[in-house]
């Protein structure tokens, strides 16, 4: 248990070291950043138009990836859990479908297959908050007994944020 929150303390603090770089990385291969508009505005903001999923272009904010390292990481314990158990721990599992929506964008075949298994999480959570004593079985059946091999499954889509929208590695 010890080494399950010591890497979630190192995921944490990568995460938090990620989104203090500066956003003018200059290994950027979009030859638009940095342009100026014809009206003389600088154009190195993303279009926030559609900012339906509160995060900055197509990237979930520094929060939700945050709060998803840390459900992520409790999640990774309940294959092992008895529901009634799920209830006493600390994180807001009810933002969990938000904030994998958020990470949706992220691509890489082994974050889109990530994000998929955790697409299908939140209904599983919800199901356990709820009374249902099989969600912990569906939930060994989704990402396994394993909660190392749970964490790495968490930790593929935090790497993937951190390096794709927050310019680390």
């Amino acid at each position: 248990m010890h080494t399950l929150v010591k890497v979630g303390a190192v995921v944490a603090l990568l995460v938090g070291l990620a989104g203090c770089g500066s956003d003018d990385d200059p290994g950027d291969a979009d030859p638009s950043r940095g342009a100026t508009s014809s009206d003389g505005g600088s154009t190195d903001a993303p279009d926030d138009s559609d900012d339906s999923d509160g995060g900055s272009g197509d990237c979930a904010t520094p929060e939700q990836a945050a709060q998803f390292s840390i459900n992520g990481q409790i999640v990774s314990q309940f294959a092992n859990l008895p529901t009634e158990r799920w209830s006493t721990t600390l994180g807001n599992l009810d933002d969990l479908d938000e904030e994998v929506a958020a990470l949706s964008s992220l691509e890489g075949a082994d974050v889109e297959a990530a994000i998929a298994i955790y697409e299908q999480i939140p209904p599983i959570i919800e199901a356990g908050l709820g009374g249902d004593t099989a969600a912990t079985a569906k939930l060994a059946d989704l990402i396994g007994t394993d909660p190392v091999e749970a964490l790495k499954l968490k930790n593929t889509i935090v790497l993937a944020y951190a390096k794709q929208c927050q310019g680390a590695g």
